[in-house]
């Protein structure tokens, strides 16, 4: 772990401040890295004061998901000078606010002050950056309180349905796996890997301060400067070199729930946070799913009267991420007419175009949230800090970008002409050619269910397995690059110790519970007890 240095007399006068025009954004840097952005708010008489670190879910290593979300619970039980629940103390008696929140790509901490006491925040956060103390009792407390948080979000169908969407949707890529983690690996993670993740991460050059409100920047840069004077950077983390493959093959899940309203959702591969396409797919998605005038609430809504409600959203991130749309059906609707529905929406938009009102509609509703954003000291800071960590934030200046009509109309008909249309109910299987990135996702009543890929003529089948758990994949995947080789299948086990088969292949029993992706191909229902597997992997080469 990087260790402070000692102080040797007086402390080096602050760094330079930039101050773009653009913005209003002020920027500094200090000797160890820290990154400073303040935005002055005189009419604002509070502060927001957050400081965000360039770790998430996206970094963590497979066997180790849910570490960045631990963490963050773990970092309000103390340190080596503020005692459980200090922080929270020191935060009421001031009137102030505190919070925290984790994401795919970053994670942040947050305080509220009236404008007078903010340097608490500063205090509080240069001290628990490098001093947590970790204390057993208080990790092994925590574990319950992010195991309960789990359990929440699985009592919402719509929160099961969009973990399967991410887990299914991104083979490769850590996008893959849920920002809380997998149960059984948040079960199961040692006090010792936690710290290990801290130590590799939490570290000033690692992280970006952004205040916002009554401040002066060179007020903010100063006492900074001085609270993170003993702060040492350490050697930054490796980038995520993982690329997700090109997905040549249409991706089908089932998640079963004893409900009958049924629940649809579509996912497309997109880009990243500030390319081109980004600000094109805002507009497409106000379009689409923005609102009660939007495309698929005036069709599926109030026209067809199969939904009680629809939303579309562009999901960027910080790599590649995706634009999804949902529709909740009506008790007892068919989900195949709503997904009929959808996709005659996008293909219309596709060809047609949208109108110039409905992009002008569409860019005045941005502008307006964006707007509605920066009213405050914290959705100030928050908006600075989100930027800065997915792609920078002097990407601010040129969003919201001047989109045109033929520009939506480009980005609605790649998606369109990608689209290829599986139907799969009631455990009956398709398989065909299919040249697409589309991925559609089902949440309705329970059925009898099975684990299949299956891929076109060019390919084998990778694997079949017995029914487990309540989800079932279909994959479907259609011509690569360079021709389909099928390199392994990786199991994660529910348990370490299970019993195998007599005849279960020597790398299983050598290798145990651990993640592996053997060489070989084998019935894995023949070998592992199928309610022993936690998830199944197919991996190929190129």
């Amino acid at each position: 772990a990087p260790s402070a240095p000692a102080r040797d007399g007086a402390a080096p006068p602050p760094p330079a401040i930039a101050r773009d025009p653009r913005t209003g954004i002020c920027e500094a840097l200090l000797p160890n890295g820290l990154r400073i952005l303040v935005v002055e708010k005189p009419g604002v008489p509070v502060v927001a004061h957050q400081i965000w670190y360039r770790v998430g879910a996206v970094d963590e290593r497979p066997g180790e998901t849910g570490l960045a979300h631990y963490l963050e619970h773990v970092l309000f039980k103390g340190t080596k000078s503020i005692p459980k629940g200090g922080i929270d103390l020191l935060t009421f008696r001031a009137g102030g606010a505190n919070n925290a929140s984790t994401w795919s790509d970053f994670t942040n901490y947050w305080f509220n002050f009236e404008a007078s006491r903010w340097r608490l925040a500063l205090e509080v956060e240069a001290d628990r950056m490098r001093n947590c103390t970790f204390v057993p009792s208080e990790f092994e407390a925590e574990r319950g309180a992010v195991l309960n948080e789990m359990h929440a979000a699985h009592d919402s169908p719509g929160g099961r349905l969009d973990e399967e969407v991410d887990a299914a949707g991104y083979v490769f890529h850590p996008y893959h796996h849920p920002v809380i983690g997998w149960q059984q690996e948040v079960e199961s993670v040692p006090r010792s890997t936690v710290i290990s993740f801290y130590d590799r991460h939490y570290m000033p050059n690692n992280a970006v301060l952004v205040v916002a409100g009554a401040v002066k920047a060179e007020e903010v840069v100063a006492a900074a400067a001085e609270a993170f004077r003993d702060v040492a950077p350490g050697p930054l983390p490796p980038p995520v070199s993982e690329i997700e493959p090109p997905q040549r093959g249409e991706k089908r899940v089932i998640v079963e729930e004893e409900t009958d309203t049924p629940r649809v959702m579509a996912a497309w591969h997109t880009c990243r946070v500030g390319e081109p396409d980004d600000p094109v797919l805002d507009v497409l998605s106000s379009i689409l799913g923005g609102g009660k005038s939007s495309r698929l609430h005036v069709r599926l809504v109030e026209r067809d009267r199969t939904c009680t409600g629809v939303s579309s959203w562009n999901e960027t991130r910080k790599y590649p991420g995706r634009f999804k749309v949902w529709a909740e059906g009506q008790q007892g609707a068919d989900p195949r007419a709503v997904e009929a529905a959808l996709l005659e929406e996008v293909a219309r938009l596709a060809a047609e175009g949208p109108s110039e009102r409905e992009v002008e509609k569409a860019r005045n509703n941005l502008l307006a949230r964006d707007l509605f954003s920066r009213e405050t000291a914290s959705g100030t800071a928050e908006r600075v800090g989100m930027m800065e960590c997915s792609t920078g934030w002097r990407a601010l200046a040129e969003w919201p970008a001047q989109v045109a009509a033929d520009k939506i109309d480009r980005a609605a008909h790649r998606n369109k002409r990608r689209g290829a249309v599986f139907i799969q109910v009631d455990g009956q299987l398709g398989a065909g050619v299919a040249d697409t990135d589309q991925q559609y996702f089902f949440a309705g009543k329970r059925r009898r269910v099975a684990i299949v890929a299956a891929v076109q003529e060019h390919a084998s089948v990778l694997a079949q397995a017995r029914p487990f758990g309540q989800i079932r994949y279909t994959i479907v995947a259609g011509g690569h690059h360079h021709p389909f080789r099928p390199k392994g299948v990786g199991i994660r086990l529910r348990e370490p110790d299970i019993p195998l088969a007599p005849d279960a292949p020597d790398f299983l029993v050598k290798q145990g519970g651990n993640t592996h992706f053997p060489d070989v191909l084998f019935p894995i229902g023949d070998h592992i007890p199928a309610e022993n597997i936690h998830w199944v992997v197919f991996r190929h080469g190129q």
